[in-house]
C-alpha cells in the first residue's frame, strides 16, 4: 500500500495510511546521521565549548594584565601634559566621543586616544587643542591614560564567567543531538494516530495536536505536540519513534536534528 506523507510547515508529518516510511521500517540499529539543522547546532556546540574555555583563560589573561598594570600605574604613574589632535563625534548626542591626543614622555612623542560617553564632564567642552593631564607607565610610555582613569584592580573569579554561561549551554546542545541520535537510531518505529488537533486560542495560530499509540504490552500511550500550522484533523496518522523501555522518551518523525541516511 502506497503511503503518501503530508508535510505540514514544521517537519511535522501526517500520513494517510496506518504505514511506516520505508526508512522507519528498518531494523535498528538504524544508519543516522544529522541534517542541516543538526550541523549548525553540533557546530555551535563546538564554538561554544571552544569560547567558553579559550574565552575564560584570555579574560583571565585580561584581568591579570589590568591587574599588574593598574598596581604599576598606583606605585610609580608619571604625569603629562597632552594636547588633543582630534575628536570623532559620530552623530547624535547620546554617542560616545573618542578624542586623540599627543604628549612627549622619555624624550619621545607618543599618540594616545580615550573615549568620553555623554555622563563625563569632558564629553561637551573637549576639541582639538584642548590641553589635558595624562598618565604613562614607565617601563611603557606608550600606554597612557586620561589622569585618575587608568586601569583598576579586578578580582579574578570575574573570568569564570565566561566559561560557566557558554560550558553548559554547549553540553547541552550535544545532550540534546545524542538524545535525538539514539533515539532515531535504536528507537521502535510505530504509526499514531491524531485524537485531536485544536487552536490552542483564538488570538493565537497555534495548534495542538493529540496523538496516540500503542506499547509492546498493550497499553496506550498519549502525547502531544505544538504546530503553528494547521494539520490534519482526527484519523490522521503520525510517525512516531518511542524508547521501548522509557516512552516518554519520544518524538514525531522526522526529527529536528538527525535524519535516516
Amino acid at each position: 500500500m502506497r503511503t503518501r506523507i503530508t508535510n505540514v510547515r514544521t517537519s511535522l508529518k501526517t500520513v494517510e495510511h496506518n504505514v511506516l516510511p520505508p526508512k522507519l521500517q528498518r531494523s535498528p540499529p538504524r544508519d543516522v546521521t544529522l541534517n542541516g539543522s543538526g550541523w549548525v547546532t553540533a557546530i555551535c556546540a563546538v564554538a561554544l565549548l571552544l569560547g567558553g574555555v579559550l574565552g575564560g583563560l584570555w579574560v583571565a589573561q585580561r584581568l591579570e594584565a589590568d591587574t599588574l598594570e593598574a598596581a604599576e600605574l598606583q606605585r610609580s604613574a608619571i604625569t603629562a601634559d597632552a594636547v588633543v589632535t582630534r575628536v570623532r563625534r559620530p552623530g547624535g548626542n547620546d554617542s560616545q566621543v573618542t578624542a586623540y591626543y599627543r604628549y612627549t614622555a622619555a624624550s619621545r612623542e607618543y599618540q594616545g586616544q580615550t573615549r568620553l560617553r555623554k555622563r563625563d564632564p569632558m564629553w561637551r567642552t573637549i576639541a582639538t587643542g584642548t590641553r589635558i593631564r595624562v598618565v604613562y607607565l614607565p617601563s611603557r610610555p606608550d600606554r597612557s591614560w586620561l589622569e585618575g582613569r587608568g586601569p583598576r584592580e579586578r578580582p579574578q573569579w570575574m573570568a569564570v564567567i565566561v566559561p560557566v554561561v557558554c560550558v553548559p549551554l554547549a553540553l547541552l546542545l550535544a545532550a540534546i543531538l545524542q538524545y535525538q541520535r539514539r533515539l532515531l537510531e535504536d528507537g521502535r518505529a510505530v504509526m499514531a494516530s491524531v485524537t485531536s488537533a485544536e487552536k490552542k486560542s483564538k488570538s493565537e495560530d497555534s495548534w495542538r495536536i493529540v496523538y496516540s499509540w500503542h506499547l509492546l504490552n498493550g497499553a496506550t500511550r498519549t502525547a502531544h505536540v505544538d504546530r503553528s500550522a494547521q494539520p490534519a484533523g482526527a484519523g490522521a496518522f503520525l510517525p512516531v519513534i518511542y524508547d521501548a523501555d522509557r516512552p516518554e522518551r519520544h518524538a514525531t518523525y522526522p526529527l529536528s536534528l538527525v535524519k535516516l541516511r
